[in-house]
């Protein structure tokens, strides 16, 4: 299974705790190698092998004259996946969007899940995490196994980003049902056992950002009589550093939500980190 790797941006993200990176990744990583089976010389088959070579551009190229050769029909549709992975892992999100979106609408239940967690990917890459959980949770509907669990699971922690913890939980439990793998089933239970919980007030690449939202939180914090905000770094599902700006420890969410009324203003409970 082919992974997809995303370029580090440094624009700055909405609220969140990090994302484990590889297996997002793997949740919109579709199985392209699945594509080869019936698929002759000169047909998606080649497109397939050259996009897991890496040679995206190559793949894309292939993809893009078998499709413009056949038209409709599966061969037509598995060639639109592959140009839509390889647009994606050439950065060109446009261009990916307008192969993929197309397939979220197909008959075939498998192209159209695969279509829909690259699409999820898509919107993590673009920090729009509630489409891309719209996306993911769409795409588990659609997919089986293991690519289902990981499909829900990712639109759990989109869903854990933006401090949606009820959606979270609930995307949790979707991901369990069809889970197989005992490592994911772990990673599942991890998230369902819950723990503590902080308010956050950002979460930035830019680390200058990072700084001057700290220093904003730390004043209202003060003059609410709250403990000092931190700074939690850790890498994102694209690998690049984003910085948290968290504030407190708290055992419940009501007791986050308690806190976060004495500060008269936004902030998101999320899960601490």
């Amino acid at each position: 299974m082919p992974s997809i790797d995303l370029p580090v941006d440094p624009s700055p993200v909405t609220t969140a705790p990090a994302l484990a990176r590889r297996a997002l990744l793997a949740a919109a990583a579709l199985a392209c190698a699945a594509l080869l089976s019936g698929c002759s010389s000169g047909s998606a088959g080649e497109a397939v092998k050259m996009y897991e070579a890496g040679n995206y551009a190559e793949a894309l190229r292939e993809a893009e004259t078998v499709h413009e050769k056949t038209r409709n029909g599966s061969t037509s549709e598995q060639a639109a996946l592959v140009a839509g992975l390889s647009s994606y892992e050439l950065g060109r999100y446009d261009d990916a969007e307008k192969w993929l979106r197309p397939l979220t609408r197909s008959t075939d239940r498998n192209i159209s899940g695969r279509a829909l967690a690259a699409t999820g990917l898509i919107g993590v890459r673009r920090d729009r995490f509630s489409t891309a959980a719209i996306d993911l949770t769409a795409a588990g509907r659609r997919l089986q196994g293991n690519d289902a669990a990981q499909a829900n699971f990712y639109a759990g922690e989109c869903h854990a980003l933006l401090g949606n913890l009820q959606r979270a939980r609930t995307a949790y439990d979707s991901a369990l049902r069809t889970a197989e793998d005992p490592e994911l089933r772990q990673k599942i239970a991890s998230r369902q056992s819950g723990g503590e919980y902080s308010l956050q007030f950002g979460a930035f690449s830019n680390k200058a950002n990072a700084d001057q939202a700290l220093a904003a939180a730390a004043r209202r914090a003060s003059a609410a009589g709250l403990d000092a905000p931190r700074l939690v770094s850790t890498p994102d599902v694209s690998g690049r550093t984003i910085h948290l700006v968290q504030l407190g420890r708290f055992k419940t969410r009501n007791e986050a939500i308690t806190a976060r009324s004495k500060l008269g203003g936004e902030a998101a409970v999320v899960q601490a980190r």
